[in-house]
């Protein structure tokens, strides 16, 4: 069929057939009739008396001869549809390559049948079917890169959702399952090992992305792998995220600002700044009956620790020192907070800044630290003084100034342990034994569960889920640093989660 002056393809992509076969368009060809053009209607596949069960918008219908045709008029040429709204008409033959299309309105003369408002789509002037070919891409090829560049579009910044990246292998030193949680690609980490970054039912994990570019908080629903974007804010620090106890909300550190945001709504509004003179020393967390966070900030040589409420962000200095002091952490069941110096001293004061102390531990340099559960015992982890000796767990009761060895281990570099405190989980530093490692409280021994390999073993910071059913740690094996996982449901017990 030559056409007298343009010819036209009309197409029905309006709902699933039968209700919208070609009669649909009716009313636009009608127009188009009247003003010298021809109009080929055509049911679309699985629509009318076209055959088919599947609606294919293009994929596997052939336009080749009517590209051919609308190549052969001089004039400009419109191919008018009505919108599906992330359907649009198949520009181009299935083997050849894309029509470039413009989106004009289109002014009908009465009212369609059809209940969307229909759009049109000029093809240049001139565009011969040669020069499709030429291009080399299918209209497949083009459909799959519009639908990706369309995902990434809408999956960008707070609040977008994002698949699973997880992937599981068998340890070559145990054979027991591992999963890595994220992708190597970009850097995932966990926050500070002494921060919540579980909810109660032990179902999400809070953790550090830079997928984005820059480090932002995320959530990973554990049963799917499934991450959220939560932030989009500038100089995040990964290590400070934590959940309030209840679970609705998370705070966070931004540049010299203290943040806190709903988990489900993302609503964020900012409680603090650090003052003009002053930096934020590394630390934060929040006290387990949810009205403050703690904070350190330093000047010169000196340092303060500070108490912000989370209602209304007005601070509060605790208590002022002429080192830097890190990582508050406040007590379970006391109104008190503790806090390090470097790796040589643990300090303990009341919260109204009364009975500032130095806690007399063992001899060497101090590790990690954390509460135990109850807040009776702080559990550390002791590097002696001698190189020859032995990484140690031991524990520590402020109220009766009394300190115990729990256990030495194979050079554990950092450690966690579970709700009871009757098992513990270590990174050990060994070279030649790069691996994470459980010990049983009683028995003080040791089980390998498998390999980290990463540069730094400090990094690793193993931990435990609230249940005690897996551990979690992060390691750059694989590239970046990303987030692992372990089952650990056959050798640990499980624990009640916090109340």
């Amino acid at each position: 069929m030559r056409p007298t002056r343009r010819l036209f393809r009309a197409l029905p992509l309006g709902s699933p057939p039968p209700q919208a076969p070609r009669t649909g368009v009716l009313s636009h060809a009608d127009f188009l009739l009247r003003n010298g053009y021809l109009m080929p209607t055509p049911d679309a596949r699985g629509h009318g008396t076209s055959g088919g069960a599947l609606i294919t918008y293009g994929i596997r219908e052939s336009l080749a001869a009517a590209i051919s045709t609308l190549s052969m008029s001089p004039a400009p040429n419109t191919l008018p549809a009505s919108s599906t709204g992330s359907a649009r008409p198949p520009p181009a033959s299935r083997d050849g390559p894309a029509l470039p299309f413009r989106r004009r309105p289109y002014h009908r003369p009465r009212r369609p049948s059809h209940s969307h408002r229909p759009e049109a789509f000029r093809f240049a002037p001139g565009f011969a079917i040669d020069t499709i070919l030429r291009m080399g891409l299918s209209r497949r090829t083009l459909l799959v890169a519009g639908l990706a560049a369309g995902r990434l579009a809408a999956q960008s910044g707070k609040g977008a959702a994002f698949p699973a990246a997880s992937r599981r292998y068998s340890d070559p030193t145990t054979e027991l399952d591992v999963f890595r949680l994220t992708d190597p690609a970009c850097s995932s980490t966990l926050p500070a090992y002494y921060n919540r970054v579980f909810t109660r039912n032990s179902g999400v994990l809070l953790f550090a992305s830079d997928r984005g570019g820059s480090p932002q908080a995320f959530r990973m629903d554990l049963k799917t792998a499934e991450t959220r974007q939560l932030t989009d804010a500038a100089q995040v620090d990964a290590a400070s995220l934590t959940l309030t106890p209840d679970n609705h909300s998370f705070c966070y550190c931004a540049g010299p600002a203290l943040w806190i945001a709903n988990f489900t709504s993302l609503r964020d509004r900012r409680l603090y700044e650090t003052p003009e003179g002053w930096e934020r020393s590394s630390g934060m967390s929040i006290g387990p009956d949810g009205t403050h966070a703690a904070l350190a900030e330093s000047k010169g040589d000196g340092s303060r620790l500070r108490l912000v409420p989370l209602v209304n962000g007005v601070a509060a200095t605790v208590v002022e020192a002429p080192y830097v002091m890190t990582d508050p952490i406040a007590r379970p069941m006391r109104a008190q907070i503790l806090y390090r110096q470097a790796d040589q001293a643990l300090w303990l004061v009341n919260s109204d800044g009364q009975q500032n102390r130095r806690l007399k531990l063992a001899p060497g340099r101090v590790g990690p630290a954390n509460w135990s559960a109850d807040g009776r015992t702080l559990l550390y982890l002791n590097f002696p003084d001698d190189p020859s000796q032995l990484n140690a767990i031991r524990e520590h009761t402020p109220d009766t100034n009394a300190d115990r060895l729990v256990a030495k281990t194979s050079q554990f570099v950092h450690f966690g342990f579970n709700r009871d405190s009757s098992v513990f989980v270590g990174a050990s530093r060994n070279t030649a034994s790069p691996t994470i490692l459980l010990l049983l409280r009683i028995t003080r021994r040791e089980l390998t569960l498998c390999e980290h390999k990463t540069s730094h073993p400090a990094d690793a910071a193993p931990r435990f889920s609230p249940d005690s059913q897996r551990i979690y740690f992060q390691s750059d094996r694989d590239g970046k640093p990303a987030i692992y996982d372990v089952h650990v449901e056959r050798l640990v017990e499980r624990t009640e989660g916090e109340e």
